[in-house]
């Protein structure tokens, strides 16, 4: 019995020195002897001296394969823990760089949009001067229209207005050609009757329009567009212009001297 508790410390000693963690000497005794194998090992202890040393190979073979064991297991799961930390780091790199590339590609589009904003802004900007300028310009335009339809209103009753007078003028001037043209006709029945006259002279003159009818024509030689002297005495006192020559009277436009000229003033022929 000293012995086996000698070969028991020993054990344990080398254990310490394994840094290999066992139970106490005495743990590494015989079961106790109500036990049924410590009964067997008791019949088993009388086969030899050596049983005790089986009995310690025994359970440090089994304490070195239970601590393989736990260092196999221990270092597969160190192992498998750092390939997953590496997986992990790996896809974390990957998603690290994607992140990096997306937000690049942010950062150039994000320029691009700055650079449209900008764009867009100068464009707002230039198109809000135009439609102010385009609304002063409709300003201007729509009083300039303004003041030409006034003006058009205006010359539009000045127009009637002239219309108006030039009608009653013409009128007027219609009745004055018959007038004349019945003293022409008066007078050249005149002159047909005193074609014999020793001179040329005002038989009819009209101070309105400025026209005179003399007591010779066509075929005393007067043509439309002379031009004679008209005076009274030794003193001249106008020019007329004929207009109309007929036979023996003709009608003339006085040149000047008008308001001078007198019925039975001399018209001096060339």
């Amino acid at each position: 019995m000293i012995q086996k508790k000698d070969q028991a410390e020993k054990l344990r000693r080398w254990f310490q020195r394994s840094k290999i963690s066992v139970p106490a000497a005495e743990s590494l005794m015989p079961p106790q002897e109500s036990s049924p194998l410590f009964m067997k090992e008791k019949a088993s202890a009388l086969k030899g001296p050596f049983t005790g040393i089986l009995f310690a190979v025994i359970v440090i073979t089994v304490v070195i394969l239970s601590a393989v064991k736990a260092y196999n297991t221990s270092h597969e799961l160190s192992r498998l823990k750092e390939q997953q930390m590496q997986n992990s780091v790996s896809a974390l790199s990957q998603t690290v760089q994607s992140l990096e590339s997306a937000l690049q590609n942010t950062a150039a589009q994000t320029s691009v949009l700055s650079q449209e904003i900008s764009y867009i802004r100068r464009e707002n900007e230039q198109l809000k001067k135009d439609v102010d300028q385009t609304t002063g310009e409709r300003e201007t335009l729509t009083g300039d229209l303004k003041d030409a339809q006034e003006k058009i209103a205006v010359l539009e009753q000045s127009r009637q207005a002239t219309q108006d007078e030039t009608a009653r003028q013409m009128g007027v001037l219609r009745r004055t050609v018959g007038n004349l043209n019945a003293q022409i006709e008066a007078q050249a029945q005149h002159a047909e009757e005193s074609r014999f006259a020793p001179k040329a002279q005002v038989v009819q003159v009209n101070s309105q329009y400025g026209f005179v009818v003399i007591n010779q024509g066509a075929q005393q030689g007067v043509n439309e567009g002379n031009e004679f002297d008209v005076r009274r005495s030794d003193s001249v006192l106008g020019r007329i212009k004929v207009l109309q020559a007929r036979k023996n009277v003709s009608a003339a436009q006085i040149v000047s001297g008008a308001g001078a000229i007198e019925k039975g003033d001399e018209v001096v022929l060339p």
